[in-house]
């Protein structure tokens, strides 16, 4: 079962992964029926209500808060990585994610993702669950402590000479 990406009819697209809206981009009232909001409007005020990707995000008063600031970011945010490879090439810690068709924060398409209603096995929806991690009980910090505990912290020790335990 695949994700399915259909084509969003909205006046402005949702880029909230991307960052924020300071305030919201004015639209006619008419943009709120999503589906049929251009049968609605003529040709100059369908032009003027309808927002691109990039028109979004050009906005003035968006903020995004994901794009990387400078070379470090870019580098840090690229799918390369050193372990894998013994000798990279140049361009290898600059290919971006979605260059390789992998999904990342940026948006590409005007585009909604619709993910499958998972199948309910044996026609029941038991929900097979469990726990994820056991925590063991003497592992524990600020638990009560057994009757052999020592008095002073581990690693040091009081006596007369500076703490060191030989005597020359």
């Amino acid at each position: 079962m695949e994700v399915k990406a259909i084509r969003f009819r909205g006046c402005v697209p949702d880029i909230s992964n991307e960052g924020f809206f300071i305030k919201s981009i004015p639209v006619p009232d008419v943009c709120h029926d999503r589906d049929n909001w251009h049968r609605k409007l003529d040709v100059f005020q369908r032009l003027g209500a309808h927002h691109t990707l990039a028109s979004a995000r050009r906005f003035s008063r968006f903020i995004c808060t994901k794009a990387p600031v400078d070379s470090l970011d870019f580098v840090l945010e690229s799918s390369y990585n050193p372990n894998v490879e013994s000798f990279p090439d140049k361009m290898d810690p600059y290919i971006q994610p979605e260059t390789l068709g992998l999904p990342t924060w940026r948006r590409l398409r005007n585009t909604i993702y619709i993910e499958p209603k998972r199948p309910i096995p044996m026609g029941h929806p038991l929900l097979i669950g469990g726990i994820k991690e056991k925590r063991n009980p003497n592992n524990i910090q600020l638990m009560n402590s057994g009757p052999h505990s020592p008095q002073t912290n581990a690693g040091y020790i009081r006596n007369g000479q500076g703490g060191n335990v030989f005597y020359y």
